[in-house]
């Protein structure tokens, strides 16, 4: 194998890879904004961290993180769920 040729194939797999990683970013980054543009903004202590799984079929189950958070006034209780 020349030179030529090992630096292509090595080109390929490497720019292959960060194509995945920088897809993968992009998604995550979605999903966060998404998640951010969906939440509750208050003041306050968060005093607890409940997690939750569910399952959708045998083969897909997720995790999800929900704070438990002591608002900092009475006025703010109406917003928590």
């Amino acid at each position: 194998m020349s030179d030529t040729q090992f630096l292509r194939l090595f080109g390929s797999i490497f720019v292959g890879i960060g194509s995945i990683l920088a897809l993968a970013g992009i998604i995550s980054g979605f999903n966060t904004r998404s998640f951010i543009a969906t939440s509750v903004t208050t003041q306050g202590t968060v005093i607890d961290l409940i997690q939750r799984s569910s399952t959708r079929n045998r083969t897909t189950s997720s995790r999800r993180q929900r704070t438990s958070v002591q608002p900092s006034t009475l006025e703010l209780y109406h917003l928590l769920p």
